[in-house]
């Protein structure tokens, strides 16, 4: 018995073993699926919570509906132009970017197909304006002088429409589907109506990869 424990002293001493204890470093989290071990971040399609997506949507919802539906005016004041919230013009173009992935193309249809025309003093910013010639500024990146920016989408709202909700559907890692379900008085046709979203991680941030508004 001495001979087996002075052996294992001298192999210890040997192979630089410590009787000290191992210090654990920080370990990710995994989920283990049937086919393979997926790692959890703060972003990804495992954790996100349709409360973490609410300003997205919120946000893509009033791009959608002030470029399509319905208006927006921004006013000239302190060297910029800010709408009634106190938002500036640049942060709301810049909105697009923030809400739309950009293999979607939705930021790029809105702003090929609206243009912006002065109107005394005004500039308005919407897909065709009759009696008026369009400006040669990109509506992106307004430099000129106007009292204030117009952006009219002239579909307006679903006046029939009472509320949704939304839930995710599907999970990967960096995309998930959100869906809308969306409720609506007698009035219409169809009282219930579905819409499905696909999302994705771009830039560290959740974007639509389509979107559909359901007022």
């Amino acid at each position: 018995m001495k001979k087996l424990i002075l052996s294992l002293v001298m192999i210890a001493m040997l192979t630089g073993c410590k009787a000290e204890p191992v210090k654990q470093e920080e370990v990710t989290t995994t989920v283990i699926s049937e086919t393979d071990a997926i790692v959890k971040s703060d972003c990804s399609g495992y954790t996100v919570s349709v409360e973490d997506l609410k300003e997205t949507i919120d946000k893509a919802y009033l791009c959608d509906y002030c470029m399509r539906g319905g208006d927006l005016k921004f006013y000239f004041k302190d060297g910029d132009y800010y709408n009634y919230s106190g938002e500036t013009y640049d942060d709301f173009i810049n909105s697009f970017g923030d809400v739309f992935a950009s293999e979607s193309k939705i930021a790029e249809e809105y702003f090929s197909l609206h243009k912006g025309y002065l109107v005394g003093n005004e500039l308005y910013i919407q897909e065709i304006l009759d009696d008026a010639k369009p400006i040669e500024e990109d509506i992106r990146n307004i430099s000129g002088s106007y009292d204030a920016i117009y952006i009219y989408g002239g579909i307006g709202s679903n006046p029939t429409f009472i509320r949704n909700e939304f839930e995710i559907t599907e999970r990967k890692e960096h995309s998930i589907v959100l869906k809308n379900t969306a409720y609506y008085n007698e009035e219409n046709n169809t009282p219930v109506k579905t819409y499905e979203y696909k999302m994705i991680i771009e830039d560290g941030k959740w974007k639509f990869v389509n979107f559909e508004s359901w007022k």
